[in-house]
């Protein structure tokens, strides 16, 4: 079986850090392993490349997923990670003579100047299976709060950056003879306010020039247009419960510093991602699925866009002897059903 190369842009971010997870994730590869019509033994092989400002817990991602994986009913399976490599495997036996195996490799890259990204991104991806099959997920983008912090400005991020790595892929001949499929989050949009907003101008430019850099390209492009989106964004700090003893007082005591403790770190996790930021999230989550939402673009949760992400990722991989069509849009609405549409044909 080729190999599978993906590279994840934004794996830090809302829905970029969930499609990491999914990608790791062994559910996401039973489309590919195909286990009713299973005849002969299995080696599938995943290499996916994240380049991030910060760094990256490979590690703690692994483990999530892990332990998702005991509680789940797929006790037959095999898990490992290598630390060193940066390597899962899953594997099995079926039928009793029939082997299965899934290696996902993960290459972290940090590198806080991210101007520097598309001349380094080339050097990392080292392909020498003349059959591999070469993805680029990109779900770059920047918020008001981290383009005042950073200096940079949120065009240069969701627009410039995002082209600029297209086009390093593009022009390295052994990349660009891989690349089969280029999948692009952007915003929904119109005609109106993309004339009357920047924001979702450079979004709408963003997406006509990635279709002229692959318009003579045998790579297909999927562009997910969603409206405001259901999720979060950093990390929600569980509340970590003190050591109490049998002194009431005492116990009191400890238990306000913990609380005052867990509320400090939540007040430097709003300013941190930006009182904004935070806002939109709760305007999204409150609208969705309510008819008010409409007038909002049709919020849809981050995870579904992963999902469809991910999910088309792997259908693409599968099915690559079929023409593809060269652009599929994903609306708001088609993301939200598109989870109960795929899980009706299984």
């Amino acid at each position: 079986m080729p190999q599978l190369y993906t590279l994840l842009l934004g794996a830090s971010g809302m829905t970029g850090k969930i499609v990491l997870q999914q990608l790791l994730s062994l559910p996401s590869y039973f489309p590919l392993i195909d286990l009713p019509l299973l005849t002969s033994p299995v080696n599938l092989e995943h290499h996916i490349v994240v380049i991030t400002r910060s760094q990256l817990d490979v590690e703690e991602e692994v483990q999530k997923q892990f332990k998702l994986l005991e509680k789940s009913d797929l006790v037959d399976w095999n898990y490992s990670y290598d630390r060193d490599g940066n390597e899962i495997v899953y594997s099995t036996t079926v039928l009793n003579e029939i082997s299965i195996s899934v290696k996902i490799n993960i290459t972290a890259i940090k590198e806080p100047d991210s101007t520097k990204w598309a001349h380094m991104i080339p050097h990392h991806i080292s392909i020498s299976d003349p059959l591999a099959n070469l993805s680029i997920i990109s779900c770059l983008g920047s918020t008001s709060s981290s383009s005042k912090k950073s200096g940079v400005s949120r065009e240069w991020v969701d627009k410039t950056l995002n082209l600029d790595i297209l086009k390093s892929v593009l022009n390295n001949d052994s990349l660009s003879q891989k690349l089969s499929q280029y999948f692009l989050m952007t915003s929904f949009n119109n005609f109106a306010i993309s004339t009357i907003f920047p924001y979702f101008k450079s979004k709408k430019d963003l997406e006509t020039t990635a279709e002229k850099l692959l318009r003579d390209h045998r790579a297909s492009i999927t562009i997910l247009r969603p409206g405001p989106l259901v999720g979060r964004h950093g990390y929600l700090t569980p509340f970590v419960v003190p050591e109490l003893d049998d002194h009431l007082v005492h116990s009191i005591y400890e238990y306000q510093k913990a609380i005052l403790r867990h509320y400090t770190k939540r007040i430097n996790e709003w300013r941190k991602v930006g009182v904004a930021t935070r806002a939109s999230e709760i305007v999204a989550k409150v609208s969705y699925n309510m008819p008010c939402g409409l007038l909002l673009g049709y919020p849809v949760k981050a995870e579904d866009c992963a999902f469809v992400l991910v999910t088309e990722r792997m259908k693409h991989f599968k099915s690559t002897s079929l023409e593809p069509r060269k652009v599929t849009y994903f609306s708001s609405q088609q993301i939200d059903s598109y989870k109960e549409k795929i899980e009706a044909h299984i």
